[in-house]
């Protein structure tokens, strides 16, 4: 799994893009974890769930449908954690609301 590969950003949309929830968790799980934390100066995933003040995967979840897809991959790109948090706590709701109305949170 590539998602969330600093390089492979178009896999990232595509997965959110797609509601594909269960396909962004196994992502978290399986990706090329390290490329992502190193850019972000995090330790590891548990880090990153932390600076998103968040507490577990429904959280996430949750505030991905929350966020705004372009400011989310614009944050990745930058790799500027400040900025990540500020797009998934602070985004316009009504534009990933949409694309992710097909998730289904429940299966997690």
């Amino acid at each position: 799994m590539e998602a969330l590969v600093l390089a492979d950003v178009d896999a990232l949309v595509e997965t959110l893009v797609l509601a594909d929830v269960v396909a962004l968790i196994e992502a978290l799980v399986l990706a090329d974890i390290d490329a992502l934390v190193e850019a972000l100066v995090l330790a590891n995933v548990d880090a990153l769930i932390e600076a998103l003040v968040l507490a577990d995967i429904e959280a996430l979840v949750e505030e991905l449908v929350l966020a705004d897809i372009d400011a989310l991959v614009e944050a990745l790109v930058l790799a500027d954690v400040e900025a990540l948090i500020e797009a998934l706590v602070l985004a316009d709701i009504e534009a990933l609301v949409e694309e992710l109305v097909l998730a289904d949170i429940d299966a997690l």
